[in-house]
């Protein structure tokens, strides 16, 4: 769980694991290849239109896509901008997970300016620094 996000991120509940999983795990496996993407706000339309599921949001479902991704459920499971599907290539694969390191940089290098900020809180500002603002 994520503070300040404990609403988004807490732990699937019973309900979810029971009834949003399986039928997330069911309709992802039928999504082999790119042009079967599905993005995250059209499942939750049709959890919500079919399956009558009314409080799905979509930081629940990529909990949800996490857990199944954890316990492999869906092999080959990855995401663009274009949705979820299931990669039908050995390259596909690979061109995800270069995206996914080059998300990570990025939140390795947002994390160390935080720690750059902290580390300095005490420290005075340089002249320069004010002239920015």
């Amino acid at each position: 769980m994520l503070k300040g996000f404990e609403e988004q991120t807490h732990e699937l509940t019973e309900y979810e694991l029971s009834n949003i999983v399986p039928v997330l795990v069911e309709g992802l496996n039928k999504r082999v290849g790119k042009n079967k993407a599905i993005t995250n706000p059209t499942i939750c339309k049709h959890l919500s239109e079919y399956y009558k599921i009314k409080k799905i949001t979509e930081p629940r479902v990529r909990k949800c896509i996490h857990f199944i991704r954890q316990r492999n459920l869906v092999p080959r499971l990855i995401a663009t901008s274009k949705g979820y599907w299931v990669a039908t290539s050995l390259q596909e694969l690979l061109d995800w997970q270069t995206t996914l390191k080059g998300r990570i940089n990025a939140m390795t290098n947002t994390y160390d300016y935080a720690t750059l900020q902290i580390d300095n809180w005490n420290k005075p500002q340089s002249e320069k620094q004010k002239q920015l603002f």
